[in-house]
């Protein structure tokens, strides 16, 4: 179902940013990486570089201060925006990419999640939080919000309702014209075409059948990522399973090749029940996936980086990166040259650079005196500088 209507929240604070030492450099500016200190309700603008510290972005809009938790970011550098989701207070707002200056807001309500961009309309679509511990109870929502920002400003124009709940992952296909989004809760993988508003969708697990409705919380998806027009891929993070009953199956963490066409799974790729495969992005250059492993804090190096490749329908594993040093790893970016992987971690509050050929670690960053209280999350590379 889609239902048109029109929102418009401007709420516009002139000193949104706690600006620390600019960095100018002779070759040019910087190329930028952001990344997301929920806990601190705070984004951190780093050169990309030699991670040198460029500013710290209080995400303060709000009227009442009472925190945003920031959550993901995504950047337009095509037009010279970013954009970034405040589960906590409902909001996405919009930066200006030379200064990092806040432009607008958008109150869009019910825990926005990850955004995907359509860089020539000039459109956002935003997917949902999942329930977490301690952060929030549920989520009751099934929408992906559509918000136009062509004007300079943030306008919900349209909404998309699918059959589950929790629609969390979600990914552009700019060459069908239509949104990919998972449900975190249900199992379902659902294809919403933008112009024709049908949506189509399918239980993750074809063994389970799973109605949309019925949160089984088996295979627990969290990203997906448009790999080739038609083709995505879906990180699962699984883990223990407890059926009603209390029994626990150990379900394999897994990667999960779509065709969005005929919304049939083509190939499927298992790791260890305790590597849970979280965020994932594709580079700019190549077929290679990088995919953040969250791993379970029961099980030692249980966390870790992937990187997959696509080709000819199948999906091959290039390398895996493990570490005692990494915990709870969450956000993921990689470099416009497919040089370099910028990883965080929501437990320890560092961001980690990986070199992308090898997952070898090149160098680890604390992102705040106040690691404890950091919980880090998105992160975000300039892809034109």
């Amino acid at each position: 179902m889609k239902t048109i209507f029109w929102i418009s929240a401007l709420i516009l604070f002139s000193g949104c940013g706690i600006f620390d030492s600019h960095k100018e450099d002779t070759n040019g500016p910087a190329t930028k990486l952001y990344v997301v200190l929920q806990g601190l309700d705070q984004i951190a603008v780093y050169d990309a570089d030699n991670q040198e510290l460029i500013r710290t972005i209080d995400t303060d809009f709000t009227a009442d201060q009472s925190g945003n938790t920031p959550h993901f970011v995504a950047i337009d550098d095509e037009n010279g925006y970013w954009f970034a989701t405040a589960i906590s207070s409902g909001y996405v707002a919009m930066y200006d990419m030379d200064s990092d200056t806040l432009i607008d807001t958008l109150m869009v309500g019910d825990s926005p999640a990850l955004m995907a961009i359509d860089f020539v309309q000039q459109r956002l679509f935003c997917s949902r939080m999942m329930p977490m511990g301690g952060m929030m109870s549920s989520s009751v929502s099934q929408v992906i919000q559509e918000i136009d920002y062509s004007t300079g400003q943030l306008q919900s124009i349209a909404e998309f309702e699918v059959d589950s709940p929790a629609p969390h992952g979600i990914t552009l296909d700019v060459v069908n014209n239509w949104i990919v989004t998972t449900s975190n809760t249900a199992d379902w993988i659902y294809k919403i075409d933008i112009t024709t508003e049908v949506v189509e969708g399918q239980a993750l697990d074809s063994q389970i059948g799973a109605l949309p409705n019925n949160e089984i919380q088996r295979m627990k998806p969290i990203q997906c990522v448009t790999v080739a027009p038609g083709k995505a891929l879906v990180t699962c993070s699984a883990g223990i399973w407890m059926d009603y009953y209390g029994n626990q199956t150990h379900i394999p963490g897994m990667l999960q090749l779509w065709d969005t066409q005929t919304m049939t799974v083509l190939d499927t790729m298992q790791l260890n029940w305790h590597s849970k495969p979280w965020h994932a992005v594709k580079s700019s250059v190549s077929d290679k996936i990088f995919i953040t492993l969250s791993g379970d804090i029961q099980v030692s190096a249980s966390a870790g980086v992937a990187c997959a490749r696509y080709e000819d329908d199948e999906l091959h594993l290039e390398w895996i990166s493990r570490s005692d040093e990494f915990h709870t790893l969450h956000g993921i970016d990689v470099s416009y040259d497919e040089s370099q992987v910028f990883v965080s971690s929501r437990s320890n509050g560092k961001l980690y650079t990986l070199d992308a050929r090898t997952g070898e670690i090149i160098s680890t960053m604390l992102l705040s005196n106040n690691p404890d209280m950091v919980m880090a999350g998105g992160v975000a590379v300039m892809k034109n500088n």
